[in-house]
């Protein structure tokens, strides 16, 4: 493999590392500015969270994740998975997965899959936060990083890295510096040796020389 290649190749993976990182960086930074503003995580469009209970089991079992989109109001139709925030009761500014299951003139009426009941509230504009797209479950990633200590330890191992890149960086920099430096000295002595090596010759020749005369 030629130095091209490899410089290609080097160039590649360092840009796809620099591109995940940025990537986990922002992901990381729209975790903590959502869990300061208590809303839902949004990156293009797009949010998820966490599911902790079974009230829309089988459709989302307790422990998934969901992703949601906040599609038009006006578009809601019943049968729809929606998320909104609680306004009253023991479940006030939290954020529920449930399905329309009515409509009447002031918003719909809210059921999970697996309750017997209805929601106490009725869901206006002013409440819905998006409708659900899918669910997924990777490691329970809404739950890992919805955990403060864990963003904030991710975020240290992440600067750590870039330290230690860094440094390793500065050490192989130095390494090749001091080579670049040692090489003139080696070469000059190469140069010195040749030249006695030719004056010695020259000496011994004529040397050589008197002695045939004489």
């Amino acid at each position: 493999m030629n130095k091209k290649i490899k410089r290609i190749i080097k160039i590649i993976l360092t840009s796809i590392t620099g591109v995940f990182l940025i990537a986990s960086l922002y992901l990381i930074i729209c975790n903590i500015v959502a869990m300061r503003n208590d809303k839902p995580v949004r990156i293009f469009g797009y949010s998820y969270s966490y599911v902790p209970t079974e009230s829309m089991e089988p459709t989302i079992k307790a422990g998934d994740s969901i992703i949601f989109k906040k599609a038009p109001y006006s578009s809601l139709e019943i049968g729809d998975i929606i998320v909104y925030q609680s306004k009253t009761g023991n479940t006030k500014g939290m954020y529920i997965v449930h399905r329309i299951v009515e409509e009447t003139e002031y918003g719909f009426v809210m059921r999970g899959d697996n309750n017997p009941t209805s929601d106490p509230e009725i869901i206006n504009e002013s409440m819905y936060v998006g409708k659900y797209v899918r669910r997924f479950n990777l490691f329970n990633v809404s739950k890992i990083l919805n955990n403060k200590g864990v963003i904030y330890g991710i975020l240290i191992l992440f600067f750590l890295g870039i330290m230690i890149l860094e440094s390793a960086n500065i050490f192989l920099a130095a390494q090749k510096k001091r080579q670049k430096n040692i090489a003139p000295h080696n070469e000059v002595e190469d140069i010195k040796q040749e030249l006695l090596s030719e004056m010695r010759e020259e000496i011994l020749k004529e040397i050589n020389e008197n002695n045939k005369k004489e």
